[in-house]
């Protein structure tokens, strides 16, 4: 079963049981879909009320595109879970070629995937930022949360990016990987700034 078709009680419980998974990288994910439908809700509250086509056709975009991220969010708290549960197999071979190269893999694997959360995560920030910026002032706030929220999720899932990194021998990956990590946290930084910056001008 999804992890994202478990009641949000249910997903805690799974979470604090003790258990290796899920664990922070399935929670960023699924923090990050909760992120993208706070900023969702503010373009719904927003459409309606305005009447700049511009903005209107604005909002719909933001829309669609804090949709489909949401869903891919989702999708990722369980491919999270499962890419430890890859490197878990992988350290129970006994031969030792294929018990390294295996392990190698998935940790690659276990790398990629919170990037692509993160990765996620920024983009969420960003539309916020869009949103607040043009959307129904009333929700403003409700912008500025999901954009927080995402930029939560995102410094968790690069977290797990730069601990599976340490166990890589790829140099080559491992600094191509580094470098996307030092490009999303200076991203999300100056995005959170901005988004800080929209959301007190409107108090």
């Amino acid at each position: 079963m999804s992890f994202a078709n478990l009641s949000h009680r249910d997903f805690n419980d799974r979470l604090a049981d003790g258990s290796p998974t899920p664990g922070g990288g399935s929670a960023a994910a699924l923090s990050a879909a909760m992120a993208a439908a706070a900023v969702e809700m503010v373009c719904n509250l927003s459409i309606d009320k305005t009447d700049d086509e511009e903005v209107e056709a604005n909002l719909k975009t933001a829309r669609d595109e804090l949709r489909y991220h949401r869903d891919v969010l989702e999708q990722l708290a369980d491919d999270d879970s499962e890419a430890f549960q890859e490197v878990m197999s992988a350290f129970r071979l006994e031969q030792r070629p294929e018990r390294t190269e295996a392990i190698q893999s998935a940790m690659k694997h276990a790398a990629s995937v919170p990037m692509d959360t993160a990765t996620r995560c920024l983009a969420i920030t960003e539309l916020a930022v869009q949103v607040a910026g043009i959307g129904n002032p009333n929700a403003i706030t409700d912008a500025g949360a999901g954009g927080l929220f995402a930029h939560a999720a995102m410094e968790a899932a690069l977290f797990n990016v730069e601990i599976n990194l340490a166990s890589i021998d790829d140099e080559s990956f491992v600094e191509e990987m580094s470098a996307d990590v030092a490009d999303r946290r200076d991203a999300g930084t100056e995005a959170v700034a901005r988004l800080t910056d929209v959301v007190r001008a409107s108090f």
